[in-house]
Order: C-alpha cells, then sequence, then structure tokens
C-alpha cells in the first residue's frame, strides 16, 4: 500500500480559507504571479498542489477586496492573525479623534453572521475578546465600540467583519467626520496593536 504522502496533490478548493490566505500571504511579496507550493491537510501532510497567485486569490474569492486584504495582495502588511481564523486590520476612513479603528474578519471569506460553521463560533468570540481588549490597551482608550452591521445597505463589504474602535470620553464620535487613512499611518497602528495582539506586524495568517 503506497504511503499517503504520495498521493496526488489535494485541490486548492479544499483547501480552508485561512490556510489558503496565510500562504498567498507569504508568497505574494516581491512578485507578480508567483507559483506557490501549499502543503496539504493533516492527512497528506508530504503532498503539494500548485497554483498561481491569481487563481487562487480567484478561489478565495475574486470581487472580495477584504479578501484580497487578508491574503497580502491589497495593502500588504496591515493584516495580524489573531487565531488561526480570524486577521484584524485598521479601517481605511477613520475619525481622527478615533484612530485605531480596526476590522476583525475571518481569513475565509463568510457573507454574514449567518454563514458562519458552528465549530467557529469559538474562535470567533475568542478573536472579538481579544482584539477588544488589544485596541482598547494598544491606544490607551477608555472603552471600546463595537459593531456589527450585517447584510445591505448596512454592510458594504459583503465580508463578515467586526468594527472595534477606540472610544474616549468627549471623543465627538457621533458628529466627527472620517477621513481616509494612509497605508503609512494603518501600517503604524498595525504595528501598535500588534505589540499588544503579541504578533507581529505582517499579512499573514498563522496555520
Amino acid at each position: 500500500m503506497a504511503d499517503e504522502r504520495e498521493r496526488p496533490a489535494q485541490c486548492l478548493q479544499d483547501v480552508p480559507g485561512a490556510q489558503l490566505g496565510g500562504w498567498l500571504a507569504r508568497l505574494s511579496h516581491g512578485h507578480q504571479d508567483p507559483c506557490i507550493h501549499p502543503p496539504r491537510t493533516a492527512a497528506y501532510r508530504g503532498g503539494w498542489c500548485e497554483t498561481s497567485l491569481r487563481e487562487a486569490i480567484a478561489i478565495l474569492n475574486p470581487s472580495c477586496v477584504f479578501c484580497s486584504v487578508t491574503a497580502g495582495v491589497t495593502d500588504p502588511g496591515v493584516c495580524l492573525a489573531v487565531n488561526n481564523e480570524f486577521v484584524v486590520f485598521p479601517a481605511l476612513h477613520q475619525r481622527p479623534n478615533n484612530r485605531g479603528h480596526m476590522l476583525l474578519v475571518p481569513a475565509g471569506h463568510f457573507g454574514g453572521i449567518a454563514d458562519v460553521p458552528p465549530e467557529k463560533a469559538a474562535p470567533m468570540l475568542a478573536a472579538l475578546q481579544a482584539t477588544t481588549q488589544a485596541v482598547k490597551a494598544a491606544f490607551g482608550a477608555s472603552g471600546t465600540t463595537v459593531r456589527l452591521n450585517l447584510g445591505p445597505p448596512a454592510q458594504d463589504v459583503l465580508h463578515l467583519h467586526w468594527h472595534i474602535i477606540p472610544r474616549y470620553v468627549g471623543d465627538d464620535f457621533n458628529s466627527a467626520k472620517s477621513s481616509e487613512v494612509p497605508l503609512s499611518e494603518r501600517l503604524q497602528l498595525t504595528a501598535k496593536l500588534g505589540q499588544h495582539l503579541g504578533r507581529r506586524a505582517s499579512a499573514r495568517v498563522r496555520n
């Protein structure tokens, strides 16, 4: 009987989103269209499969900006892994008195809360708890606002995400206007948060 490790490579469509996001993140920097060879799941740990970065992004979700961010293709370096299933990165638009506004998203594509399988509920709650505590500590906030928008018109990007916003007494949050935060500043916010999450500031997902 042949060793399991010699079996043909598993199709990428069967790879968990968090693992695929991690492979893309590690291999997207400095390469236009690299060939990636992600390891298979535990049963076939010695196997390999091969695809292009472009093809792998299409497997995640070709039209989803958050899938591109979590894969490290858009704005590389802004994501931090909270656990094996969830990543966090700074919101593109933030209010001036509430810098540190973060988005917590699943690495795999789920449109809304109803799409999350039951086995991911515990990692989801753990990621939300860890990120909320880290945002408060990293930015010296008095408290946090946590928001979850589901479905249009409430949800602008149809990839499940929580807004976790540092709050301060008298911060004028409800009346202040938000503006786009440049990538250089968002990278600084990621690095600052990473000191409290205990993760290195890089666009990757732990496998």
